[in-house]
């Protein structure tokens, strides 16, 4: 049987599918524009439906602490990263390969780019190796939401390495984690006030990946010990926030509140007074067909793009039906990948 640590969590899983529809929203109002006569917009709002991002990047902490013991017991970095670039980059690198081609069939028909910018082959291999945003480089132009997830490799790194230190040291990783977060708050605000430009590590994508992705950490980390809160964190954390305010404006004290709410959200989804109900196989499968819709949705609105000038002129891409039907269908491809994965995966058990 699994412990409660380890057991899928469905309602968990609908949060990832409420944040996908919203980012797949976000990008198709981003690309094709907002709505004649609508007063909801995913694009230029009040909200900026981007920082959905952020949401993944905080459910992603909070799952990846069950690795910390095994960090401690012993688990290599290769056999760590390497599990995680395994499942990713293949994905990675198709879309971003299909996001190329079909470009090059858009610049035949209009003889301009898409978007403005020219990709390069070089970018597709740059994606597909994980390394276009975060790491060393800005994020190249190619099929662009796959900054994420150059972004959580990286994340997925320096929290190996952060558990790590913490088994040699013996200074508890919370405190490694709650750094992370003080150090990304405090060099957002020098990006957006000039002071600093670009340092490679520590840019404006890997920035929102480590205050997002380590608070998540630090939500799943107290859910487990609430009754036994170290009271070394108390001044450690008082002394954090300080620093952050200290050079903190009004933008990022509301990025930082929004990043803290979703953490909230994360944790009530997250008990078994909800879960308990929702142990339901479909929403576990398009919970994993999320990532594919991820992958995939920016290539799909180029391709739809294609389709609308070159076969369905009259097309309506600018309307909410057109946006729920491309939404719909891109999930149902989605699912049949995941399950098509899935039934490779068993038979390759037996």
């Amino acid at each position: 049987m699994k412990s409660e640590e380890t057991r899928r969590k469905s309602a968990l899983d609908i949060l990832r599918i409420v944040a996908t529809i919203l980012i797949v929203f976000h990008h198709y109002q981003q690309v094709i524009g907002d709505f004649p006569g609508s007063s909801i917009s995913f694009y230029s709002g009040g909200f900026y439906f981007g920082y959905m991002v952020e949401f993944f990047f905080v459910l992603s902490g909070f799952l990846m602490y069950r690795y910390v013991d095994k960090i401690k017991e012993g688990m290599k970095l290769g056999s760590f990263i390497g599990k995680r670039a395994l499942r990713l980059l293949p994905s990675v690198f198709l879309s971003s390969l299909g996001f190329y081609l079909l470009h090059i069939v858009y610049v035949a028909i209009h003889h301009n780019s898409w978007l403005e910018v020219y990709p390069h082959w070089w970018e597709v291999i740059i994606n597909g190796l994980g390394l276009q945003a975060g790491w060393f480089f800005n994020a190249n132009r190619l099929n662009f939401p796959l900054w994420y997830v150059s972004v959580l490799l990286l994340c997925y790194f320096w929290f190996y390495f952060l558990t790590w230190i913490s088994k040699k040291t013996k200074i508890p990783k919370e405190a490694f984690y709650f750094t992370m977060i003080v150090i990304g708050l405090v060099l957002k605000v020098c990006l957006a006030r000039g002071i600093i430009v670009h340092i490679p590590f520590f840019n404006g994508y890997s920035l929102r990946g480590y205050i997002a992705f380590y608070f998540g950490l630090l939500v799943a980390c107290y859910l487990r010990k609430w009754k036994r809160i170290d009271l070394y964190l108390v001044p450690c954390i008082s002394l954090g926030i300080f620093l952050a305010l200290f050079f903190i404006n009004i933008s990022v004290m509301e990025y930082a509140m929004m990043i803290f709410g979703f953490g909230i959200v994360i944790a009530l989804f997250s008990g078994n007074w909800i879960n308990k109900h929702l142990n339901i196989p479909a929403i576990e499968i398009i919970g994993n067909a999320t990532l594919h819709v991820y992958m995939w949705h920016m290539p799909c609105m180029l391709l739809l793009v294609i389709i609308k000038d070159g076969l369905l002129h009259n097309l309506n891409l600018n309307s909410w039906l057109c946006m729920v039907v491309f939404t719909v269908l891109l999930f149902v491809g989605s699912i049949g990948i995941e399950l098509c994965a899935g039934h490779i995966k068993k038979r390759r058990k037996k």
